[in-house]
């Protein structure tokens, strides 16, 4: 019985950052297929501009959001249903 060599996967910063820049989806039941982008540390810096926490949780999600929705305003999130 003859063991293969393991290789370990080793963390790449660079990939890692470049990644961010892909569309990612995941698919909800109900919604359907939701498309969006990792959140990035300098998304962090409009975040936490946001003194309100609801305008803060709608950053977010617009950070989650907006890059993959070029159309979607922050100001549409504001209104959209919290199902």
């Amino acid at each position: 019985m003859s063991k293969e060599p393991h290789t370990t996967k080793k963390f790449d910063p660079k990939e890692l950052i470049r990644e961010t820049s892909k569309v990612r989806k995941i698919v909800d039941p109900e919604l359907g297929e939701i498309l969006y982008h990792q959140l990035r540390l300098i998304d962090m810096d409009e975040i936490n501009k946001a003194t309100d926490p609801r305008d803060k949780i709608a950053m977010v999600i617009f950070k989650y959001l907006g890059r993959a929705y070029p159309d979607l305003t922050l100001e549409d999130l504001k209104t959209m249903p919290l199902n």
